[in-house]
């Protein structure tokens, strides 16, 4: 809502008129969520890239540090998860696909950033699904990297599986993708799944369109409800009625 907006502006605002501050005075792990959360916003990247480029120069030179275990800067104690990787990583491929070109990783923080597992955050697409596709005549492989597709080494930075589309037909450049409880907000008071897609998910998706894709998205309520009622097929007829 407009509220919600004016607030967002306001946050990112403030992080332009204290980045010195937040450089000086952040720890690593708080100075990668601030170039995340930039990076997640719709053209983000272009709007706040004043804040975001000392960021994650400053971003770089501490998990550098933080990865070789150096003593040198006290208050960095805490080792890199791969949630910290992720967002590094994360943060580079939505940045490049704006058009921004950040400092690169040392080759020490790029081993780590490619050792990253992404197993536990994946889709697994769903092979029904694959089939069903088949009985209805749209060719798709499974696990498609847009990244790769991009004459860009998908393991360059750890992210193409991540980014895989879960079935994707490249000639007609048609991505669909199955989304999961965990691409989705949950109410606060209730833990219930709403609707809407968490930042990651749209982000993913506004790279995909940005890249030129056609992007289906396939909520997994949504799917099992179209199973109880044995109407899947027709369900699928309805997202591509464009292209079957």
């Amino acid at each position: 809502n407009e509220e919600s907006s004016a607030n967002g502006l306001a946050l990112f605002r403030a992080i332009e008129d204290n980045v010195h501050q937040l450089v000086t005075n952040a720890n690593v792990q708080e100075i990668i969520t601030l170039c995340y959360s930039i990076a997640l916003q719709e053209d983000g990247c272009k709007h706040y890239e004043n804040a975001l480029r000392p960021l994650w120069n400053r971003a770089m030179e501490l998990a550098t540090t933080t990865a070789t275990k150096s003593p040198k800067i006290q208050h960095q104690k805490a080792e890199l998860t791969d949630y910290d990787l992720r967002k590094l990583i994360l943060v580079e491929v939505f940045t490049m696909a704006n058009g921004l070109n950040l400092q690169k990783p040392s080759p020490l923080l790029r081993k780590k950033m490619e050792s990253v597992d992404w197993a536990d955050v994946q889709n697994k697409s769903p092979n029904d699904i694959s089939n069903k596709l088949k009985n209805l005549g749209f060719p798709h492989e499974q696990k498609v990297s847009p990244i790769q597709m991009q004459q860009r080494d998908s393991n360059e930075n750890g992210s193409g599986s991540f980014f895989a589309i879960d079935l994707a037909n490249k000639e007609k450049k048609v991505a669909i993708e199955y989304n999961g409880s965990p691409h989705f907000l949950r109410a606060i008071d209730t833990d219930e799944v709403s609707r809407v897609e968490d930042g990651t998910t749209k982000a993913k998706r506004r790279f995909l369109e940005n890249s030129g894709w056609d992007v289906i998205s396939i909520h997994y309520q949504d799917w099992i409800e179209a199973e109880k009622k044995g109407e899947t097929k027709e369900f699928l007829k309805a997202h591509l009625q464009k292209y079957v």
